[in-house]
């Protein structure tokens, strides 16, 4: 692999673990978030200088940070693209992107009320900030299905994914969709060839991510269905939220579009078998899980062969995006490596058989 990001860096005679890091721009450094007890912080990290991190609550390209970020505490900072900062006074969490961009994050938000009648969504609440670079959102409360999987109980584990089911089942299958903006089987295969293109450059292996990108593209095309359902496009165990009082919570709707319905049942069932690869959940809660990811399947209509395309769509994908994070870079790599050398053992049969399709899932 190539020059890595490392897991923690010294800045300043403190030692901040790195949490996440994206990819650069043709010759600039790598943005990265790091974390130390409960404080984030955006920087860059480079080979050749190291890790440099923006002073607490400040960036340049989002210069409505600091004003906010002393209302509350910062908890994600992607540098230079967007912030967001749970406030002292009532909870609510700001959101903070460049300048100009927060009306088109609101009214991509507006999307959300078709998923309000089965579950809990964020409202839009008023703030005192910059109203072009900030959205301020209410606070849903609960426990995130990434927190229940490593460390809540089993009876409250099941009846989670229980109701995400019925929730989920009734969002999608009854929303009409038709005014969202559509994502297509198209979309998707250049969002999987363009993160291989990143995935080469770190591992450095020729054109075998691209060419088993086109691999998982096509097998995803001959069976996808049309972009006609709700989709959240980025659904996953962080980004869904419960309450035995409240039920399903679900955030983080800027991505909202109209899809293949399977395309977020297969993104969600990708993260939980990132979460048994990472040792984060045990085998037996992923079964729970992915059970109902089934059933959800079931109820919209969607077949195996196609959840499990857009399973393994999904997987690859994560797998590019995690190669950058020290946390999760091995079992990153290695799993994408499998994924690269079944695509080629394929490569040129017509179709994906049943028995390959199921090992890539």
């Amino acid at each position: 692999m190539s020059e890595e990001v490392p897991a923690a860096v010294e800045v300043e005679g403190r030692e901040w673990a790195i949490a996440r890091a994206w990819p650069a721009e043709v010759g600039a450094e790598t943005p990265i978030e790091a974390r130390r007890d409960r404080e984030a912080r955006g920087g860059y990290w480079s080979a050749a200088g190291g890790a440099r991190l923006l002073p607490a609550g400040a960036d340049p390209r989002l210069p409505a940070l600091a004003a906010v970020a002393r209302a509350g505490r910062v908890i994600s900072h992607r540098p230079g693209k967007r912030a967001v900062v749970r406030l002292d006074d009532g909870g609510a969490f700001a959101k903070v992107v460049r300048p100009g961009r927060a009306g088109g994050v609101a009214q991509a938000h507006a999307s959300a009320e078709l998923f309000a009648g089965a579950m809990r969504v964020p409202r839009i609440v008023p703030h005192g900030f910059a109203a072009r670079d900030v959205v301020c959102f209410s606070p849903l409360g609960g426990t995130t299905f990434a927190e229940l999987g490593a460390s809540g109980g089993v009876a409250q584990w099941a009846a989670a994914w229980r109701g995400w089911e019925r929730a989920w089942s009734t969002a999608v299958g009854s929303a009409d969709a038709s005014g969202l903006p559509a994502h297509s089987t198209e979309d998707e295969a250049g969002v999987l060839l363009e993160w291989a293109g990143r995935a080469d450059a770190l591992v450095g292996r020729s054109d075998r991510m691209r060419s088993a990108a086109g691999a998982v593209a096509d097998e995803l095309a001959a069976v996808a269905g049309a972009p006609g359902a709700l989709a959240h496009r980025d659904l996953h165990d962080k980004q869904l939220l419960w309450s035995p009082e409240g039920g399903v919570g679900l955030i983080d709707l800027d991505t909202c579009a109209r899809a293949d319905p399977a395309l977020d049942l297969g993104n969600l069932a990708a993260h939980i078998g990132l979460a048994v690869r990472l040792g984060t959940w045990a085998p037996d809660r992923a079964r729970v899980a992915l059970a109902s990811v089934e059933a959800a399947a079931a109820a919209l209509d969607v077949s195996q062969r196609r959840l499990s395309a857009w399973r393994l769509a999904a997987r690859f994908r994560i797998d590019c995006v995690h190669l950058l994070r020290p946390g999760s870079r091995r079992a990153a790599h290695d799993d994408l490596e499998r994924l690269v050398r079944l695509a080629e053992r394929e490569s040129g049969r017509v179709g994906m058989p049943a028995r390959e399709r199921r090992a890539l899932a």
